[in-house]
Formats: structure tokens, C-alpha cells, sequence
């Protein structure tokens, strides 16, 4: 029996039988399309509030690695250091950041201890950073990428392999924020996509007048590197331009812990930071490639363009990849979601810690 008489014998007839015609299936693929399209964005937003938590969560760690640092040695880490043999009036080579000296205190001790701080008694590593290479192993070192200083939402490259610039240590009669001064020392190292404040740029408050011919800026940040020509007593809470890489006790924050900034992000396209170093990677300017772990607001008076206080101007300072703000960490470790439409002057009272001026998270 054929399959046309098993059709004829229930009844059936076979040129009854009807397929999809083509507009119902273009039909179907369109609704299809339609709904793919919906859904797309709900799942891309989800996959960036996970990794946005997951960037939270590392800064968390971060202030852990702060906080155990305070615990043990009574004070915040210096911003960045040199050694003691270093002239710091003078143009040099790269000195280690805040990043390095929370190693122990986070989990990282083995790095640490490569670095060379068991010689130095644990304070800083006694091999400097421009005497790392090949040779003795240190260039792998920093080419060692730490999870805990890199946010997921930024997918740029873990370290650079075609060399970065890194800056001087301070100097002392150097007009630029921060008193970084630019040098031509070259090596490639890990990304981070933490940096630290060291307060905010764009002319002293009322009441801190700058000495005849200096420039002096504010610099009331959590991370704060020394200058001598200012007026005002060097007040960051990770004080820096030492050789003991402590900085300032929670008690010079008078301002309150929970309401000066301390770590913020920054994004690759902006200048991310080299965690070993207070050196940051693809700027040449003289007007920011020093601040690679320092995330000054800037702040012109004299521009009524609000945006430039996130650093439009520059390119350089407080960003991330997160739609619609940055994850910020506070000297009490709390960690804060701030919006990018926040008022630039609230952000300016954030970044100091003594300046009487707060801003209280709703």
C-alpha cells in the first residue's frame, strides 16, 4: 500500500497538505528579529551591572588592602616614594605608587616580596623601580597583572607591549599639579584602572594664597605627594615624596572618612594606571602623563562648562566604561556608585578632606 492510499483510505486528501508560505516566514523571522532585539539590551545591561558589581567588589578589596595597611602601620600609604640616595629637586626616574604598598595587606605578599621588600624590612622595596629589568627579572614583574586593580567593564589590554612613558618624582619648585615632572623612561608594565586622589586642581581655596610667582593648588586629596612651595601644610590622606611610604593618619581627614574620596576609576582611553608605578601610559602632555595614580578633579573657575570638571579638557582624570557615572571608594572603604551628573563643586569638597565642605550620599 503506497503512503497516497494510506491517505486516501483515512480520508485525506493529499493535495490538501500546505507548507509555510514565503510572506509567513518572513513573518516569523521578523517577529523573531523583533523580539531578539528587546531582549538584547536587558541582557547587556545585566552583563554590565555584573561586571560593574564585580568592578565594585575589587575596589572593596582595594579599601580592604587600605584599611589592613592603617591597622598595621597606623597610617594610609604614602601616594608614591623615592629613595632616600634620590635627589627629589631634580628630575628622575619613577617611583613606586600606593599600589605597591598594599600588596601585603591584600593578598599579594609573594609579589611584594619579589619586588625586593624583604630587604628593606617590609617598609618599601629596596630595589628601585627603574633598576627592574630583564636581567634580574623584574620586567615579568610588572608585566604581573593584579585582578584586584582591574575593572571588567574595561577590556583594554592587561599590560602594554610597545612600551609606556613613565613620569619623575616630584619636584619641589615644579608649577604642575601633583609636582610630577615629565622623563623619558620607558618600560612596559600592568594596567590598573584604580587611581588614587590627591584633591582637586584649579587654584588654591579662599584663605591658602599662593607664594609670589608659584602656582599652588589645593591638594587636600586622600593620596598626597609633597609641596613645598604651597602655603598650605602637605595634607593628603597617602602622603608622598618619602622613604617610608606612610602617608597621613585617618585623624588629618577631618572633613570624615566616609566623606572624602580616596580611589575613583579611570578607564584605558583616558589614561589608566600602571599599578607598580605613579607613572600612567598613553598620554605626552605635560598637563596630566605624571598623574597615573592620581585622580585629581579638575576644577576651572573660570569655565562655566561644568563637564570640564570631569576632565574634558584633559582626558584624564575620574572615568570608567559604566553608563551614567563611576564606582568611587571612599577613606572609610565604602564604596559609591556617583553619578556623572553630579555638581563638579560637590565633587571638588569630595576630593579635599579638611575643607569644612562634604557631600552626603542620598
Amino acid at each position: 500500500m503506497t503512503h497516497q492510499d494510506v491517505l486516501e483510505t483515512n480520508g485525506q486528501n493529499p493535495q490538501g497538505l500546505r507548507a509555510f508560505t514565503l510572506v509567513e516566514l518572513l513573518v516569523v523571522i521578523a517577529i523573531i528579529a523583533t523580539l531578539i532585539g528587546l531582549l538584547l539590551p536587558a541582557v547587556q545591561s545585566a552583563r554590565e551591572a555584573a561586571r560593574r558589581s564585580a568592578c565594585s567588589n575589587n575596589m572593596k578589596q582595594v579599601g580592604l588592602g587600605l584599611h589592613s595597611h592603617l591597622s598595621a602601620k597606623k597610617k594610609f600609604p604614602a601616594g608614591f616614594i623615592y629613595n632616600a640616595s634620590d635627589n627629589p629637586n631634580a628630575n628622575g626616574p619613577p617611583a613606586w605608587g600606593w599600589a605597591v604598598f598594599i600588596l601585603p595587606f591584600a593578598e599579594q605578599a609573594q609579589l611584594f616580596d619579589a619586588l625586593g621588600a624583604t630587604a628593606s624590612a617590609g617598609k618599601i622595596p629596596k630595589t628601585k623601580l627603574k633598576d627592574l629589568n630583564s636581567a634580574n627579572g623584574g620586567d615579568a614583574l610588572l608585566t604581573t597583572s593584579v585582578p584586584m586593580y582591574r575593572c571588567a567593564s574595561d577590556d583594554s589590554p592587561t599590560y602594554l607591549t610597545s612600551g609606556v612613558k613613565l613620569p619623575a618624582f616630584a619636584s619641589g619648585t615644579s608649577p604642575s599639579a601633583c609636582g610630577f615632572s615629565q622623563s623619558n623612561y620607558i618600560k612596559t608594565v600592568a594596567t590598573s584602572n584604580y587611581v588614587a586622589s590627591c584633591g582637586y586642581e584649579g587654584g588654591p581655596l579662599p584663605g591658602e594664597p599662593s607664594p609670589p610667582g608659584q602656582y599652588c593648588d589645593s591638594d587636600g586629596g586622600v593620596i598626597y605627594h609633597g609641596r613645598p612651595q604651597c602655603a598650605r601644610d602637605p595634607d593628603g590622606i597617602f602622603y608622598g615624596m618619602t622613604d617610608t611610604a606612610l602617608g597621613l593618619a585617618p585623624s588629618k581627614i577631618t572633613d570624615g572618612l566616609s566623606k572624602t574620596f580616596a580611589i575613583s576609576e579611570r578607564c584605558f582611553r583616558h589614561g589608566s594606571a600602571a599599578w607598580a608605578g605613579n607613572g600612567e601610559f598613553n598620554r605626552t602632555n605635560l598637563r596630566g602623563p605624571w598623574r597615573t595614580l592620581y585622580a585629581n578633579l579638575y576644577v576651572n573657575p573660570d569655565n562655566s562648562n561644568s563637564d570640564a570638571n570631569w576632565g574634558v579638557n584633559y582626558g584624564k582624570y575620574i572615568s570608567s566604561y559604566h553608563p551614567g557615572g563611576v564606582n568611587m571608594m571612599f577613606a572609610d572603604g565604602s564604596v559609591l556608585f556617583v553619578s556623572e551628573n553630579l555638581d563638579s563643586t560637590i565633587m571638588q569638597y569630595s576630593a579635599d578632606r579638611d575643607d569644612g565642605q562634604f557631600y552626603v550620599a542620598p
